[in-house]
C-alpha cells in the first residue's frame, strides 16, 4: 500500500470549508485521505441582531467539525478578517 495523500483545504474563515465543501472532505477522509485545514483569519464578527461571534466559539466550533468530517488538524493563523495581507507574507506561511 503506497502512502496516504495529503490533502490541504483552505479558507479565509472557520466554517468556509465545512460549508463549501463539508461532503466532500469527508468522503476524502472516509477513502484514507489524511486532511489538514488551513484557516487565514480568526473569523470574528458581528451578526445583523448585533450578537459577537467570538474567535474562541469559531475555532472551537470548526474544531468539533474536522472531527466530524476527519480532518486530521486545524491551522490558524488568525489574521483579522479584512486584513489579509498581500505581500506573500501567507504565501510564506503556508508553505512552511
Amino acid at each position: 500500500m503506497g502512502k496516504k495523500l495529503k490533502i490541504l483545504a483552505m479558507g479565509a474563515h472557520p466554517d468556509d470549508m465545512e460549508l463549501e465543501a463539508g461532503g466532500t472532505l469527508s468522503k476524502l477522509a472516509l477513502n484514507g485521505y489524511e486532511l489538514y485545514h488551513l484557516v487565514l483569519t480568526s473569523g470574528e464578527y458581528r451578526g445583523m441582531n448585533g450578537e459577537r461571534y467570538t474567535r474562541e466559539t469559531l475555532q472551537s466550533e470548526a474544531e468539533q467539525a474536522a472531527k466530524v468530517l476527519g480532518i486530521k488538524e486545524i491551522i490558524f493563523l488568525d489574521y483579522t478578517p479584512t486584513k489579509l495581507p498581500s505581500d506573500g507574507k501567507i504565501i510564506s506561511e503556508v508553505d512552511q
